[in-house]
């Protein structure tokens, strides 16, 4: 579960930190409760974001467009989000808490 606040410093990040492909590499660590998006472009440098998170599950990391990932917080109306990885080289699955009407699906990028 991630909250409104956390997602607005994302779409920062993601403004700031272009990469050509528009590649983020997105790790979850639940026994660390950490959500982790690294970003890196040759010519502006690196970022890594860390986020407290609500999490569940295995350890997993995979690599999306970010540009689908706001498209999707740009959409929602909820204080909060729900985003289920399905394992890896899977789609995920982004809902809003308590809004069963909004599901938004984001397939992988290979490296």
């Amino acid at each position: 579960m991630i909250k409104r606040k956390q997602l607005k410093i994302l779409n920062l990040k993601f403004i700031l930190l272009k990469e050509k492909k528009n590649q983020i590499n997105i790790g979850i660590y639940p026994n660390d409760k950490k959500f982790e998006i690294k970003t890196n472009n040759n010519d502006i440098g690196k970022s890594d974001i860390i986020i407290d998170s609500a999490l569940s599950g295995e350890d997993i990391e995979i690599n999306i467009n970010h540009k689908y990932l706001t498209d999707s917080f740009q959409s929602l109306h909820n204080d909060s989000v729900s985003i289920l990885f399905n394992g890896y080289n899977k789609a995920v699955i982004i809902s809003a808490i308590g809004d069963i009407s909004f599901l938004y699906l984001i397939m992988p990028m290979n490296k």
